[in-house]
């Protein structure tokens, strides 16, 4: 009932393991988000934004993010506690101006409408209509990434952006391109997907899906548990920062010596094969670099396909890419092993602080488009079938 009945804009992005959820409230007060145990706030990505200064349109965006297992999990316990709710009593309509249109909830025909990306917008919204009196209302999840890019850019933090040093991992701020267009996204998930950005907007015409890998998240934790037998996430990496993936892979330098990989015009530690070393290992190296060298296959593929895109876009376009998607989630060694392969390629590696919760502020910037147009409560109700 609180995700129902709580005042403000809800963006939501119900992926296959991640939830997040993006509030916007009216006003520089931050409200305390209740939803029960399992749902974490993320207080330090917070922040203000001024969508209309002409109207003194100031919101507060506050992020919550739980597992969709654990989310599933709560509303099917109230499902069974509480069969089904009565559809909420209306809420005041929204009134044109985005201040007072946050100061309470919008209701389709008795319903909270809430436009949400990912799967769980199809696979859940029987269950949130019925026990919750919450309509998910699908935004596809692509364009849901690129939007949310797009409201950073427009109203995050001077701070978004970041760099990362190949060398030591540390992390300096950027400005966003000048010259930002056609530019590149890499969501690794489970696999990864490359979107070329091309102007501002929705819409087909603004952006496509023009590549992508099936080397991704899913790929590490399956090949790290078939080596290593570990499967949790956090332990892996741990591990990974700890190993040394040139005791497994084989390098350029392996193969043609110094003088050879200067003729080539090739630098030594360029990888020539992933895992090339263990083909005749007498013995197994440590796990940690197992894992060290598997995370290193699974960021190389991402970052060459996306550099052999990004050239045919131009020269400048190798430095435009955005990396993205949950395997970058509490993930340092990742990034920085981007950030080298990158430099290797003559490129540069992008990261964004809200890069996480994408889908959500995409979700949540097109809400608040659709508040702005003052759509019908009717139009409302049908909106997942022009999305």
């Amino acid at each position: 009932s609180n995700l129902r009945d709580m005042a403000g804009t809800l963006g939501l992005d119900i992926g296959g393991t991640m939830s997040k959820m993006v509030l916007a409230v009216a006003g520089e007060s931050q409200q305390h988000v209740v939803l029960g145990g399992g749902f974490r706030e993320h207080p330090r990505l917070s922040f203000s934004v001024e969508l209309d200064p002409a109207r003194g349109s100031r919101l507060t965006l506050q992020f919550v993010a739980t597992s969709t297992d654990r989310l599933a999990e709560a509303v099917r316990l109230l499902q069974s506690r509480v069969p089904q709710v009565s559809p909420p009593a209306r809420h005041k309509s929204l009134r044109k101006h985005w201040g007072a249109a946050l100061e309470q909830p919008e209701t389709s025909l008795g319903f909270r409408p809430i436009v949400t990306a990912g799967g769980g917008a199809h696979k859940y919204g029987e269950l949130f209509e019925e026990t919750l009196g919450v309509r998910l209302v699908p935004f596809r999840e692509l364009a849901a990434l690129v939007e949310g890019l797009h409201f950073l850019r427009h109203y995050g933090p001077s701070d978004e952006l970041f760099s990362v040093d190949p060398h030591t991992g540390a992390a300096t701020t950027v400005p966003w391109p000048s010259e930002l267009f056609p530019f590149l996204v890499v969501n690794i998930g489970s696999g990864a997907s490359i979107l070329q950005v091309d102007s501002e907007g929705g819409g087909d015409a603004a952006f496509r899906r023009v590549g992508g890998t099936a080397c991704g998240g899913a790929t590490f934790l399956g090949l790290c548990r078939a080596l290593t037998g570990e499967k949790d996430f956090a332990t892996l990496i741990a591990m990974a920062e700890k190993g040394d993936e040139t005791h497994v892979d084989t390098s350029v330098g392996d193969i043609y010596g110094p003088g050879g990989c200067s003729s080539l015009g090739m630098p030594e530690q360029m990888t020539a094969a992933n895992f090339g070393k263990l083909a005749g290992a007498a013995v197994m190296p440590p796990k940690e670099d197992l894992v060290c060298a598997a995370l290193t296959m699974v960021v190389q593929a991402s970052v060459l396909v996306s550099k052999a895109h990004a050239a045919t876009l131009g020269a400048s376009a190798s430095r435009r890419i955005f990396f993205v998607g949950g395997f970058l989630q509490n993930n340092a060694i990742a990034r920085r092993l981007i950030a080298q392969a990158m430099e290797s390629l003559g490129g540069r590696a992008l990261f964004a602080r809200h890069a996480d919760f994408l889908g959500a502020l995409g979700s949540l910037s097109e809400s608040l488009h659709r508040q702005e147009s003052e759509p019908s409560r009717e139009s409302i109700a049908c909106m997942d079938s022009r999305t």
